[in-house]
């Protein structure tokens, strides 16, 4: 390898100086919000089942803006959570004891 050294490892070098000097360079953050692909893929599930859940009110929340649908990723996560189930009934696992 050439004494100089390669780009990279003036990046690299240049990043740990920045680490050392406690300067904090920003993470990337996944958007806010998404499309309806984009949470039909998360869910593993067609875009078009996605859209029959929205007309049915059974999905998770979204918003319509400009005509187009987006979601918010926390509020995707929250739904998603919320429809936690433990027994196999269907009941949540807040719900009261069936009675015989």
């Amino acid at each position: 390898m050439p004494s100089g050294g390669s780009s990279c490892g003036s990046r690299d070098q240049k990043g740990s100086a920045m680490a050392r000097a406690g300067i904090i360079t920003p993470q990337p953050t996944p958007p806010p919000l998404a499309t309806t692909r984009e949470v039909a893929t998360f869910r593993r599930m067609t875009p078009g089942a996605l859209g029959t859940e929205r007309s049915k009110g059974k999905g998770p929340p979204y918003k319509k803006l400009n005509g187009r649908i987006f979601y918010d990723w926390s509020e995707v996560l929250s739904w998603i959570e919320s429809n936690t189930l433990q027994r196999t009934d269907g009941q949540r696992p807040d719900a009261p004891p069936l009675r015989d």
